[in-house]
């Protein structure tokens, strides 16, 4: 006996937005923190373990649990503990910061493989770190998203840099697709919208600068296809991200805001993965 497939979904309508697509494809369940959507699953009377609403937990034929702790929930409900550590300290208003990323000092480091001890020289420190740097991949966040130009519609990859002044286009994306241009004193401005490859319904208006050349790729070489299993659980911004491509779009701190939404996900090992409005993007290394 098999469990309720994807196209199953298609048939029901959203108890929480009224549209036609699976609860756990809907943005405004997904702009929710974890305590709110765990609420919702219960209002709504959706199944804890896949998000399903013609079974309840109890008959779920879905063997997969969370991707995070692999207990019996959807990766959607997890709540991660340090950021729950973080949200519990700052109600009870204490005088200790905790934050998402603090990092648990073994109590003795003596005993663990691999440790330096405190005499070591700065120098076979930072020697130390230039070695683990070689041996793992840096990935840059990325999400691929629709645009709609005069040649057609197409794909384009999007670096998101909260660093960055200002959004950008590369010249060769804007000629690919036919995009209308405009001068704007120096600068040559491109006005697109950005729609998700994942709900057409979410869209973002945006005016990018228009540059010669971007020059990007991300990852710096590819990753083995394997790398993606980690995040099978997910709705992701960018399906192939384990793939060496170059980017047509940086999204800089003028957009960057507008796509965040609420949802961090750490897990030891493995890459960061914040919740945007076009799905899951990742960032940090991946050991080769």
């Amino acid at each position: 006996m098999k469990g309720p497939s994807s196209s199953r979904y298609s048939e029901f309508a959203c108890r929480l937005c009224r549209k036609k697509h699976p609860l756990k494809s809907c943005w405004k369940f997904r702009a929710m923190n974890s305590a709110e959507r765990l609420n919702a699953v219960k209002k709504y009377g959706y199944c804890m373990n896949c998000l399903a609403h013609t079974h309840s937990q109890g008959t779920c034929f879905t063997t997969t649990g969370c991707g995070y702790c692999h207990k019996k929930h959807h990766s959607l409900l997890h709540q991660h503990p340090r950021l729950q550590k973080a949200k519990s300290s700052s109600t009870k208003k204490t005088n200790k910061t905790v934050t998402p990323l603090d990092i648990t000092t073994p109590k003795d480091s003596s005993a663990t493989t691999g440790s330096i001890p405190r005499s070591t020289s700065t120098s076979s420190i930072t020697s130390l770190s230039a070695l683990l740097r070689q041996n793992a991949t840096p990935l840059l966040p990325t999400a691929v998203v629709k645009i709609n130009g005069a040649n057609g519609t197409q794909l384009a990859r999007c670096l998101l840099d909260s660093a960055a002044p200002m959004s950008c286009i590369s010249k060769r994306f804007v000629d690919k697709l036919g995009l209308s241009t405009l001068e704007l004193e120096d600068e040559v401005m491109c006005p697109v919208t950005l729609t998700s490859c994942v709900d057409s319904k979410t869209k973002i208006e945006a005016i990018l600068r228009m540059r010669n050349r971007i020059g990007i790729t991300t990852p710096k070489q590819s990753l083995p296809e394997s790398s993606k299993l980690s995040f099978k659980n997910f709705v992701l911004a960018d399906s192939k991200f384990y793939k060496a491509a170059s980017v047509d779009i940086v999204i800089g701190v003028d957009i960057y805001s507008k796509i965040i939404v609420d949802g961090i996900f750490i897990r030891h090992g493995l890459p960061t993965a914040q919740n945007t409005l076009f799905g899951l993007v990742l960032y940090g290394t991946f050991s080769n």
